[in-house]
């Protein structure tokens, strides 16, 4: 969102006289990025600048899927797009007593699972990669749900928390085994499921277009209100550190032996 990734300036000027275009989405108007992009969608002032950007994206793509694939569902984007705010903040609303008691449970542990897939999968790996690591000092595993069968199991059956994120797109079923092993043997679990929420004013064929941001929100304020619990500062990243490992310095290290070619 800062729009001064070095490595993400160093692709554009790589490809920058490749491209028809070059789109950028950022949370910065005045920004190394923005200065190089064809196109730029800003979401600078937003009070929640990454959902705002993610959002751009979503009409941004939507439309481009239309005009070249013909894809059909770009109006009923459009017509639920007003009504985000509103579906968040039911959400919200929907999932507090459930964050309530999971913070409350999840204070004393300093191991976890989460488990995602299709259109959650991105958002499972940044609340246990950028939240519960970084940021509450839990260490925290995440499994996208088709791998979940090849290694954690014991980690599940050590009563270790695990933290089910089920989204509505095509790739839900992949959830459906993970789920029954976890009720079988009853596992220290707790299932994200919006499927019975009511989100008002959204279509219910783009439900699963927005239901990474709005899980996103729930359990944003699942890691806000676990911090408190534990007494830690969300402002401070407690396994983080910023490194000099760059591409641009060591792009190539210990390339060179893969790419000589025998002789003849």
């Amino acid at each position: 969102m800062s729009g001064t990734t070095h490595d993400t300036v160093q692709a554009i000027d790589a490809v920058a006289d490749r491209v028809h275009c070059i789109v950028a989405f950022t949370g910065r108007a005045e920004c190394p990025i923005a200065e190089k992009a064809n196109k730029k969608f800003i979401a600078a002032g937003a009070v929640d600048p990454y959902s705002a950007s993610c959002l751009q994206m979503l009409v941004f793509f939507g439309k481009l899927m239309e005009l070249k694939e013909g894809w059909g569902g770009m109006h009923h984007l459009i017509n639920s797009l007003p009504n985000f705010a509103n579906a968040y903040n039911a959400a919200g609303h929907y999932f507090n007593d459930l964050t309530m008691q999971i913070a409350d449970h999840l204070k004393e542990h300093d191991k976890m699972l989460i488990v995602s897939t299709g259109n959650v999968e991105e958002l499972g790996f940044v609340i246990s990669d950028c939240n519960m690591v970084e940021k509450l000092k839990i260490f925290c595993e995440f499994v996208e749900a088709s791998r979940f069968f090849h290694g954690p199991l014991e980690l599940v059956k050590s009563g270790a928390p695990v933290l089910l994120l089920v989204g509505e797109d095509e790739y839900q079923p992949l959830m459906g085994p993970v789920q029954k092993f976890c009720e079988d043997n009853e596992a220290n679990a707790v299932v994200y499921d919006t499927s019975s929420m009511k989100l008002p004013g959204i279509i219910y064929v783009t439900r699963p277009l927005f239901i990474p941001l709005i899980l996103r929100g729930a359990l944003k304020s699942l890691v806000s209100t676990l911090a408190d619990a534990k007494g830690l500062d969300l402002d401070h990243r407690y396994f983080y550190g910023k490194v000099d490992y760059t591409v641009d310095q060591h792009g190539g290290h210990r390339l060179d032996p893969y790419l000589q070619f025998p002789s003849s």
